[in-house]
């Protein structure tokens, strides 16, 4: 068997494997049809004592998980032939490995997870998938320069994102109440859109003293005139309050925006 390094620099590998015969030997790569081409013939030659010598390229493997591929050496183009078992190891990240990821970066289920290298973001990470129930994969992450949204996710914390500041929180699909109770980090504005909380409590919300937005759409909410605590919030949209508590809380708030949606028409 071959083992091959991630590469931490993102270059791809290269490695020989040598073989003596006096028979034309070629050495082909097996891959089943939900194999990565990460593994290609880089050249081959032949040298005067009849070694033939056939140098392999593997791709930096980008990923936290190892994988493998399989080459077979063949003579003359006879079918049988000896197998050698390729392994290339997972990426190894650390808070030092400086993977920034430019944009916004899309996360999509717990594999996508486990395999993020980035320890920065410079825009928003979005995570979604129902089978996401853990976040510790992303301890090296160490800074999101835009917002943080999360979608669909079977989680109750944020794991290592909880003390990161963001400009924007969105919780969709989510348990928002114990998320936003174990959050340290800042925001500027706050989304929880059908969070499977039964509903959300604006106790828990009124810590963040920062908040300038706040959205809160397909939920009830409890003790709702305690959002008076919010001094810095500029705009308030919410879709299970009537119209005589938003007047009332126009009157206690009158520097404050505040609008009611028709949530079911107004997101899809």
């Amino acid at each position: 068997n071959v083992k091959v390094q991630a590469s931490n620099n993102n270059q791809a590998v290269t490695f020989d494997i040598k073989v003596r015969s006096s028979l034309n030997v070629e050495g082909k790569i097996e891959y089943n049809a939900t194999d990565e081409n990460w593994l290609n013939l880089h050249s081959s030659r032949t040298d005067l004592d009849g070694t033939t010598i056939i140098t392999y390229k593997a791709e930096a493997n980008l990923k936290r998980s190892g994988r493998q591929a399989k080459i077979k050496l063949i003579a003359n183009e006879v079918s049988t032939g000896y197998t050698i078992i390729v392994e290339q190891a997972g990426y190894e990240v650390t808070s030092s490995s400086g993977n920034v990821f430019e944009g916004d970066l899309y996360l999509y289920g717990q594999e996508e997870v486990n395999n993020c290298i980035y320890t920065e973001v410079t825009g928003n990470l979005n995570i979604s998938g129902e089978d996401i129930t853990d976040l510790s994969p992303l301890n090296h992450l160490k800074k999101i320069g835009g917002g943080l949204g999360i979608h669909d996710c079977q989680i109750t914390d944020l794991g290592p994102l909880t003390d990161k500041s963001v400009s924007k929180l969105e919780l969709q699909g989510t348990h928002s109440e114990n998320i936003l109770k174990q959050f340290i980090g800042n925001m500027n504005a706050l989304l929880i859109t059908d969070s499977r909380d039964e509903a959300v409590d604006m106790n828990t919300i009124t810590r963040f003293a920062d908040l300038e937005g706040l959205e809160i759409f397909g939920n009830k909410i409890l003790n709702l005139t305690k959002i008076t605590k919010l001094k810095k919030l500029q705009r308030a949209n919410f879709s299970e309050v009537t119209k005589p508590e938003l007047n009332y809380l126009s009157m206690l708030m009158p520097g404050t925006e505040f609008y009611v949606s028709d949530y079911q028409s107004s997101f899809h």
